[in-house]
């Protein structure tokens, strides 16, 4: 796929959110245009009256009519009642035209809709949606004929791409996602269930865009990498994770099948590559899913484990920003669900250790992103109810999600498709604060100050089985330190440990 394509799709969505204000504008305005027949009252002939723009059919209600509307729109077909109704052609500022059937000023029944940069889409249109069977052809060739609901691929349908490959099967939300054949130029084929796009996944890893280096290596010595559109995250791994993904890969893959709302990081490819020189070293990288992919900005970072050694970052607090990975010792909230999160929340936390648990894995975390509806352009975070700070205008505030943003994502079920356990998930956060400094006491006392938050969390590094070097790291350890502080721990014991920290951290906003 080319870049170019890649942009091609990126701008149909783009016009297509534009193209629906323009319609609501239009709509608007439809409302308030005055309808009566245009005369000429110099001329009182029925003669003269036959040549107005304006020809009343018998009914005096329904007459073909054209419009240059306020808002430089332009409308030329039947009307009725201050709407375009039955076939007209609808032309906006910015180079969309429709041509088609309309109901009480809205797109309905069979129509043809064009962009200014050569795109089109002929079939059925539904209260102002490309909705039902249609077919839309991208500038470049792509083209796609099939089922849509509300303006995205819904059912069967087929895509042919411009480079000779194709789809046909089932749809969801705009991706593909069910049974489907993927036939490839070269002749090969994939027929099955999807999951992903792999078109957009291959634009993604594949496409012109550089990578984005994430951060220097940590302690695991592994590179993170970001792809343009940040769906996607790079990191090298070791020989022994490789061999551990590879062994676990067929539990790992029917746990998430059934577990739709799993909280386990994605995994959607295992690579190696040699490189040339001498050496000929090898580098092993997975491609997983980035779960800070959200419109929602991510102010804190947290990586929690349940273990108290050497948990806590080692920045200063002048330094501590919005990228920076905070531990268990940093946390000073506890976060509130509404209660059937919470409990879907336990139950989906429980099965997911019980999985790592007979994998023998351990050292795993949950990485937290918190958005603050409330924060400051300096990053102050604004209790609930509080005020913007004196000096700080709202368009200097940032975009914030608005409390009645957060009611609708819960209120509209067309805005629950944006939310998932773990992904966009409303919830109050809740100050805590330590009696003492005591390593372990990890959970503070709640203070009664709150912060009205989006969540954004999943399971992360979860392949460090309890190996030998896991083992003699215990030992090492527990000579010197409390053994039950540490990170390296039997499997069984790490996954309860683990719980017990998570369900204090989280509980139901009651």
């Amino acid at each position: 796929m080319s870049k170019e394509q890649s942009y091609v799709l990126k701008a149909w969505e783009v016009t297509l959110r534009k193209t629906q204000q323009a319609k609501k504008r239009a709509n608007s305005v439809f409302g308030t245009v005055s309808v009566a027949p245009h005369t000429d009252h110099d001329v009182t002939s029925d003669e003269n009256d036959d040549e107005t723009t304006t020809n009343r059919n018998s009914l005096e209600e329904f007459y073909h009519a054209e419009r240059v509307l306020p808002n430089g729109d332009y409308y030329t077909g039947q009307w009725y009642d201050n709407f375009p109704h039955g076939q007209g052609k609808y032309l906006w500022t910015d180079g969309c035209m429709y041509i088609g059937e309309w109901y009480n000023g809205k797109t309905m029944g069979h129509g043809k809709f064009g962009w200014p940069y050569g795109a089109t889409y002929e079939g059925e249109f539904k209260s102002g949606y490309m909705d039902g069977i249609g077919t839309y052809t991208g500038p470049s060739g792509d083209a796609y004929k099939g089922q849509w609901v509300m303006n995205l691929k819904h059912g069967h349908g087929v895509k042919s791409f411009a480079n000779g490959d194709a789809y046909d099967g089932e749809w969801r939300r705009g991706l593909q996602e069910g049974q489907g054949k993927y036939q490839w130029s070269d002749g090969c084929h994939y027929t099955g269930e999807w999951k992903n796009d792999p078109a957009d996944y291959m634009l993604s890893i594949c496409g012109d865009d550089a990578l984005r280096e994430l951060s220097s290596p940590g302690k695991s010595g592994s590179f993170f990498y970001l792809t343009n559109d940040d769906r996607y995250m790079i990191k090298t791994m070791k020989k022994s994770e490789t061999k551990v993904l590879l062994r676990m890969l067929a539990a790992y893959y029917n746990h998430v099948r059934a577990f739709e709302n799993s909280l386990v990081i994605r995994f959607f490819g295992l690579h190696c590559v040699k490189l040339n020189g001498p050496t000929q070293k090898k580098v092993r990288f997975v491609i997983m899913g980035n779960l800070f992919c959200s419109k929602y900005s991510v102010h804190r970072r947290f990586d929690l484990k349940g273990s108290s050694l050497g948990r806590t970052t080692d920045k200063p607090e002048s330094e501590i920003d919005s990228n920076t990975i905070l531990k268990d010792q940093d946390l000073g909230f506890i976060f509130r669900l509404q209660k059937a999160w919470y409990q879907e929340f336990i139950r989906q936390i429980d099965k997911d250790c019980e999985f790592l648990e007979q994998e023998r894995i351990m050292d795993y975390s949950l990485l937290v992103g918190i958005h603050f509806r409330e924060a400051s352009v300096a990053g102050e975070l604004i209790p609930s109810g509080a005020q913007t700070p004196i000096g700080e205008s709202e368009e200097d505030a940032g975009h914030r999600l608005s409390r009645s943003e957060v009611d609708d994502l819960l209120s509209e079920p067309s805005r629950w498709a944006s939310i998932r356990l773990g992904t966009n998930m409303p919830a109050r956060a809740e100050r805590t604060m330590r009696k003492n400094d005591s390593e372990l006491e990890l959970v503070g006392e709640p203070t009664g100050e709150f912060y009205d938050v989006v969540m954004i969390f999943g399971i992360i590094d979860i392949l460090q089985d309890y190996d030998i070097s896991k083992k003699l790291e215990h030992a090492y350890k527990s000579i010197q330190y409390d053994p039950t502080s540490i990170s390296a721990v039997d499997p069984r014991l790490y996954s309860r440990r683990f719980r017990d920290f998570i369900f204090k951290v989280f509980t139901d906003d009651n």
